[in-house]
């Protein structure tokens, strides 16, 4: 799967008039926490395992990123006791992120409305064009200027946040 996503940090000022806006426009979805726990593989290709409950899901990503704007391709497998194995083999995570989404859709876009744990709140969108990204966050009040150049898995580098 090819996903095109961006997103942008928010001020907790912007949080209620875009909830208020997402409510309005676009379809909730649901409330969900992730936890994931990532693996040192290299720059290009990451690999983590997300905790949803639980579930645990198993994800490798080939990364690509300009103007902030990522276009990855990402295979995502469901696993039960992968991480156990692959922990008694004596590998262990390298950093984790903690996630709690409000997830919204429509108009062919998902919306998250993000706290990530150590860094505050997001507005992230997956579109299946880079014109139907940039269109939503104008829609949102947003433009490309705005938009993150970092991974969330950088950001929580920089503060050291280690598994």
């Amino acid at each position: 799967m090819i996903e095109i996503e961006a997103k942008v940090k928010l001020v907790k000022d912007d949080l209620p008039r875009l909830k208020e806006q997402l409510e309005d426009d676009f379809k909730f979805i649901k409330h969900v926490k992730k936890i994931d726990f990532y693996y040192d593989v290299g720059k290009k290709i990451s690999v983590r395992i997300r905790h949803i409950g639980n579930q645990k899901i198993l994800t490798i990503k080939e990364k690509e990123r300009g103007e902030g704007i990522e276009k990855n391709i990402e295979l995502e497998w469901g696993i039960k006791s992968l991480d156990k194995l692959i922990t008694s083999a004596g590998i262990k995570p390298k950093w984790y992120k903690e996630k709690s989404s409000e997830i919204y859709s429509g108009r062919g876009v998902s919306i998250e409305l993000n706290e990530i744990k150590h860094l505050g709140f997001y507005l992230e969108i997956e579109a299946t064009s880079k014109a139907k990204l940039i269109e939503t966050f104008k829609e949102l009040g947003f433009n490309q200027k705005q938009f993150e150049k970092k991974y969330y898995l950088e950001l929580l580098k920089n503060k050291a946040i280690y598994a």
